[in-house]
């Protein structure tokens, strides 16, 4: 089945196949990959190290107990990605010379013209890779080739003004910003930049430090472990790493989590 690599810079890429997606990058030795299993037969979801066709389990989670997990993960998210890759424009007014672009909704609602625009940044058609930067002129030919007429427009400042939600390009003869508008700060614009951004400290933040040291200490023991040359008989006696919340009181964390090893 051919997959998309897709590579947020040159410490991370992820492939998403049908069941599962895959991780890896510099920040893993050579031949390493992790797998996050969707479990659709197994009711569980599962983090786990692959060396050699060897899975070295990081966590498991059944479907029920992620629940609390995910919306733990989904407030942090929200609050982490506010803080570090949007910022409040103190004065929208010194932006009034600019050039003002929006976009429609739908054209990043379309699954058919999203599926034709990540073919034509392929370098090959059966290409497994996938390599998109902010910057990149094939990125915005390509969705220029795809777009319809109607799916930007240029508007007025007192328009952009006016807009309860969504997204405005601003652009002079030398820079060009990304502004947001969201229905939850109606008097503010928010800038997004990902310059300079500690992307690591970003998924600590999001996953809660304890769950997030967790995760690091098991890939760094399951590397030891795969390395071994009885990888796969040290694996096979392995105690499943269970996730499951503790003292769960309707406000979760990632850090609500304790891990339970069956005897």
């Amino acid at each position: 089945m051919t997959t998309n690599r897709i590579h947020i810079d040159k410490d991370v890429y992820f492939n998403i196949l049908k069941n599962k997606v895959v991780f890896g990058g510099a920040f893993l030795p050579s031949g390493y990959h992790l797998t996050f299993h969707f479990g659709p037969k197994s009711k569980h979801f599962d983090l786990h190290l692959t060396k050699n066709n060897i899975q070295f389990p990081i966590f498991i989670i059944s479907h029920t107990n992620s629940e609390y997990l995910f919306e733990g993960l989904q407030n942090n998210f929200l609050n982490k990605v506010l803080v570090h890759f949007f910022h409040f424009i103190p004065n929208i007014h010194d932006y009034k010379d600019y050039q003002i672009t929006i976009f429609d909704d739908d054209f990043y609602n379309s699954d058919e013209r999203s599926a034709q625009i990540i073919s034509d940044l392929k370098s090959a058609p059966n290409s497994k890779r996938l390599k998109i930067k902010t910057d990149s002129k094939l990125l915005s030919e390509t969705i220029k080739k795809n777009s319809r007429e109607d799916d930007y427009k240029n508007i007025s400042f007192q328009e952009l003004l006016k807009m309860e939600s969504g997204i405005a390009l601003l652009s002079n003869n030398r820079e060009t910003k990304i502004f947001f508008k969201f229905k939850e700060f109606p008097n503010q614009f928010s800038e997004f930049t990902i310059k300079g951004k500690n992307k690591w400290y970003l998924f600590k933040s999001i996953f809660g430090f304890q769950l997030w040291y967790f995760i690091l200490h098991s890939i760094k023991r399951g590397i030891k472990i795969l390395n071994l040359k009885d990888a796969k008989e040290i694996v096979d006696k392995m105690e499943k790493p269970i996730l499951e919340p503790i003292g769960y009181s309707g406000s979760i964390c990632a850090s609500h989590f304790g891990l339970i090893v069956p005897v």
